[in-house]
């Protein structure tokens, strides 16, 4: 019984703060607010490293109204940017499952002013990745949500020492909606 109420209690805490998320990504988007990846962790570096397929410049979030997201970002390979929009399906009360370099679950959360991206890619070859990801509207984080950030590679598990700094490589439009 305990279980089960501790369960709901989580559970309601995470729809609040995807509520949270989704007010404030929603407010930002209405604003053609668009969105800079500034910080990537992995546990697998080379799905992160230059050219990897998981070194993704983030541009945009559009929620929809059923709770499903669009997301567009950017693979940069040999210099040239690609651009991906693909769309992830809410499949748990905060997490949204997306077909990407395989089939990726993740799930989105505010870290003071910026926001972070906490990701499970698995490839088609059955290689996991867990990645973090830190974006905002600018191209830096306060010292404030670079430690909440860095807290959070602690808390799951990732090398603090794999976190790279992507916004020198971003060379990536941010395109006209």
């Amino acid at each position: 019984m305990n279980v089960l109420l501790l369960t709901l209690v989580l559970g309601l805490a995470h729809a609040d703060q995807l509520s949270s998320i989704e007010g404030t990504l929603g407010h930002q988007y209405q604003q053609k607010t668009r969105w800079n990846t500034i910080y990537l962790t992995a546990n697998r570096e080379e799905m992160i490293a230059e050219n990897g397929p998981l070194r993704i410049y983030l541009r945009d979030i559009d929620w929809l109204l059923n709770g499903d997201l669009n997301v567009t970002f950017y693979i940069r390979v040999n210099c040239t940017c690609r651009r991906f929009r693909v769309h992830a399906v809410r499949s748990e009360e905060v997490w949204f499952s997306m077909h990407y370099s395989g089939k990726c679950y993740f799930y989105i959360k505010q870290i003071m002013s910026a926001h972070m991206i906490y990701l499970v890619n698995i490839s088609e070859d059955a290689d996991v990745t867990f990645m973090m990801l830190a974006f905002a509207t600018g191209h830096e984080l306060s010292n404030q949500d670079y430690s909440n950030f860095r807290r959070h590679v602690e808390e799951m598990k990732l090398s603090v020492k794999n976190i790279i700094k992507v916004t020198e490589t971003d060379i990536c439009p941010h395109y006209a909606k």
